[in-house]
């Protein structure tokens, strides 16, 4: 049907879909473990105690990954330009995290869960162009983009649910000990999240902004009296 367009000499769409799993990054997480803490007196000599250290979760699963692809490879102008581009989404589920559960029931305060849920938007160019062919020199420009946008999704479910719509991860180091990163439900993975910092003062003390734009030292009693 497009015989009649001269400048293209091949066009090929590619449709896509798949289902991996994630492995988790340690063995073992779905059964309860067992530490050592404390000692009691049996049948004259004390013997070593052994406490919960982690609760068992036999519905513990992989992580689950889908993605949707579509693409389209081309060759134009007398097969001087070729490329292609990729249209995804890609959304993972099932995502592990630890949870506050009560004691009793559960021996132990935290358990790992498949509960969270992330999807990736993406876009990928890929261009190749023959700038110059002669028999003594030959020019090819290649060029690439690609872009991604993700966003997470859900932390709770009926079950299990966080205290908070975020989690504070990542660390800063001295001299201002602070996360370095705020992971929101409904915003992208990987925002660096933190105070804004204008400076040190002449007792050497970084300076930061409070939300009323002022100026404070970065002490633990003059952030807490501006709370």
């Amino acid at each position: 049907f497009m015989s009649d367009v001269s400048f293209v000499d091949a066009l090929k769409l590619r449709v896509g879909f798949g289902v991996t799993g994630i492995a988790p990054g340690a063995p073992y997480q779905s059964l309860a473990s067992f530490e050592y803490g404390g000692s009691f007196f049996n049948n004259g000599e004390w013997v070593q105690g052994l406490v919960p250290a982690r609760n068992a979760n036999p519905n513990l699963r992989w992580e689950r990954k889908e993605e949707v692809n579509i693409g389209l490879d081309f060759t134009l102008l007398s097969q001087r330009l070729s490329g292609s581009v990729d249209l995804y989404r890609r959304t993972t589920s099932d995502l592990l995290f630890d949870y506050d559960v009560p004691v009793p029931p559960y021996l132990y305060p935290t358990i790992t869960a498949n509960v969270g849920e992330m999807r990736n938007d993406g876009l990928e160019v890929s261009l190749q162009y023959d700038v110059l062919q002669s028999d003594d020199i030959s020019w090819t420009t290649n060029a690439n983009f690609s872009t991604n946008q993700n966003e997470l999704l859900t932390l709770s479910n009926d079950q299990f649910q966080t205290e908070n719509s975020y989690f504070d991860t990542g660390y800063l180091g001295g001299p201002i000990q602070q996360a370095t990163h705020r992971i929101s439900v409904g915003g992208p993975v990987g925002n660096f999240h933190g105070f804004k910092s204008v400076g040190v003062n002449d007792e050497g003390i970084w300076q930061i902004v409070d939300e009323e734009g002022t100026t404070i030292p970065w002490t633990d009693k003059a952030f807490q009296d501006k709370q």
